[in-house]
């Protein structure tokens, strides 16, 4: 797993590359707390190459996006895969997140 810190205008934009799972899922919220802390809290989360992602990873975007609602902080998945939409649906995540194609 790879983040990439894209662009720090507002939103700040990060590409997530490769899988979150349960070996990743601690680093990726690591990373992105660092990111939320430092630049603007709205996101653009560019997840083209975002390939999977297990209950860990889940767990590591909800932490994410309860800290975006503290702050009122909107964050937007783009460019979702289908395996990974599907997931987000199914868990219900789909409804903290903004998802654009």
């Amino acid at each position: 797993m790879e983040i990439k810190l894209i662009s720090t205008d507002k939103p700040t934009t990060v590409a997530i590359i490769g899988r979150v799972d349960t070996v990743t899922a601690p680093d990726f919220q690591k990373q992105m707390e660092e990111i939320f802390a430092r630049h603007s809290q709205d996101m653009l989360l560019d997840c083209a190459e975002l390939s999977f992602l297990s209950s860990a990873g889940l767990r590591a975007f909800f932490m994410l996006a309860r800290k975006a609602k503290a702050s009122q902080a909107v964050i937007k998945l783009k460019s979702v895969a289908p395996n990974v939409r599907e997931v987000l649906k199914i868990s219900g995540f789909d409804s903290f997140f903004t998802i654009v194609d």
